[in-house]
């Protein structure tokens, strides 16, 4: 494949997430944008959804060992499947669904909520409360400790991180945990299920408050729990911004990436050459 037109203001590799909302913010300011892809799909490897052929085909690619019990051929047209390469479930209060509200790109897509979400404890999948009323009919937490819990989801409901003390926001927050009256039992399902700390890294009191206010912010606002889900899959993300971007005069290329960036004397980005050779 080759480009008509070679001179443009931003030029933009892959067309994950947070690529795609840059070319299609460049876009918009009235930038020339050229937006980049090595695949053949939209979403690069981090928020493609692709259908059962190209997925094997990713896995081959790659030197993965296919290990489905059904052959691929027998499970029908493989373009009525859609296989996210990465899950993405969005907070329906977070920082995602309210730039897709607020630019309008959220009228691209189309969500369904998450019916429920479970945890793994105690040797067996246990449903996460997402307000204080699915704590009160819980049958995981213990009636002893409800009471704390629930008064602490009030606390973190009505806190103001600009009147926190910075120490104590600065404190681990399995410890600020403990402080606040959630017992040793009931912490790693607050830690993992409601503040949705994955990480090795420890969470500070300040992460952990600010991420279960959004949890909990989030909780019924569009159905029973606190996270949407793309209905044709985490993929359809990156393509909204990317049809933003065409609109306003970007342009794609599949199977097209980069090899070489050349700059100026002084630093600047002058040219790039693309795997087709050209510049």
């Amino acid at each position: 494949m080759q480009l008509e037109e070679t001179d443009y203001d931003v030029i933009v590799a892959g067309t994950s997430l947070t690529e795609a909302i840059a070319a299609a913010a460049c876009a918009r300011a009235g930038l020339r944008v050229l937006h980049l892809e090595s695949e053949s799909w939209y979403g690069g490897c981090d928020w493609a959804t692709l259908s059962l052929g190209e997925f094997r085909t990713w896995i081959q690619e790659r030197g993965f060992r296919e290990t489905l019990r059904v052959p691929i051929e027998d499970l029908g047209n493989p373009r009525d499947y859609a296989v996210d390469l990465s899950a993405a479930p969005l907070m329906s209060g977070g920082p995602i669904v309210e730039l897709l509200i607020r630019s309008a790109i959220g009228r691209y897509l189309e969500f369904k909520n998450v019916d429920a979400t479970y945890m793994w404890l105690a040797d067996a999948l246990q449903p996460v409360p997402a307000s204080k009323g699915d704590v009160f009919k819980s049958t995981v937490v213990s009636r002893r400790q409800k009471g704390p819990l629930m008064l602490f989801m009030k606390w973190v409901m009505e806190f103001d991180e600009a009147e926190a003390d910075p120490a104590a926001m600065a404190q681990p927050f399995e410890e600020f945990l403990h402080a606040k009256g959630i017992t040793a039992e009931l912490a790693p399902f607050v830690l993992h299920a409601i503040a949705l700390h994955a990480g090795e890294r420890p969470l500070s009191a300040g992460e952990g408050l600010a991420a279960m206010k959004t949890y909990l912010n989030s909780a019924g606002k569009y159905g029973p729990t606190s996270f949407l889900y793309s209905f044709y899959g985490s993929g359809e993300l990156p393509q909204a911004f990317a049809r933003v971007c065409a609109v306003f005069g970007g342009t794609y290329a599949l199977r097209l990436g980069l090899t070489a960036v050349h700059r100026d004397a002084a630093g600047q980005v002058r040219a790039v050459t693309c795997t087709n050779g050209q510049e």
